[in-house]
């Protein structure tokens, strides 16, 4: 089991993911929350201890929900979580510059995640080396028997976004119908819920108007 986040590491899990079953992939879903990747792992883990476990995050996301670390150590939960370290917000950056021609807020100094991860109980790998990065990957995979395991991958932001044209093609062939009918009403289901919530709301506003 896959679970990605909403930024451009996502992104790229979806372009190279050859998984074609929607139980094996798990997105931010519709409204694109950062940091749900972390503790979503938990719970995979908690309700299907026989699979294995992998959150691919980026620091931003991470550090929104970095605590729940602690869960995972005490829940003792063998999951592995793979860090996308490029000490900046990086979609936002491939927001902002098209339209601005300039960065405001995305960079900060992002911490030693491998660290972070021992602070708290858990095994921590950090690799900065592409060609380092298989023997990182072997080493946090043998770790997963004690409990979480955290691979901080240091790496560069600036990249291109994967072309989702072709790649979104040959995904949409291995759907099947039946699962294809089970996302649009997946899909459905927040926006109609949304616009039932906004509707109640003017209600109420009429109503406290005029009294």
């Amino acid at each position: 089991m896959v679970l990605r986040g909403i930024g451009n590491h996502g992104q790229w899990v979806l372009a190279l993911s050859r998984s074609p079953s929607l139980e094996s992939r798990f997105p931010a879903g519709i409204w694109g929350s950062m940091g749900w990747e972390l503790p979503g792992a938990i719970a995979a883990k908690l309700v299907h201890p026989e699979r294995q476990v992998v959150a691919i995050t980026g620091d931003g996301s991470l550090l929104m929900a970095s605590s729940d670390l602690g869960t995972a150590v005490e829940e003792r939960t063998p999951i592995l979580v793979v860090v996308m370290n490029d000490s900046r917000y990086g979609m936002m950056d491939h927001i902002l510059a098209p339209r601005f021609e300039r960065w405001v807020g995305t960079s900060y100094r992002a911490p030693d995640f491998a660290a972070m991860a021992r602070s708290f109980g858990a095994a921590g790998v950090r690799v900065d080396d592409p060609a380092k990065l298989d023997a990182a990957i072997d080493e946090a995979l043998t770790q997963l028997a004690e409990g979480p395991v955290v691979l901080d991958v240091v790496c560069g932001s600036e990249y291109p976004l994967p072309v989702f044209s072709r790649l979104g093609a040959e995904h949409a062939a291995k759907v099947t119908p039946s699962a294809s009918a089970r996302i649009r009403r997946l899909l459905r289901a927040p926006r109609t819920l949304a616009r039932r919530s906004g509707l109640r709301i003017r209600r109420r506003i009429r109503r406290i108007r005029n009294r």
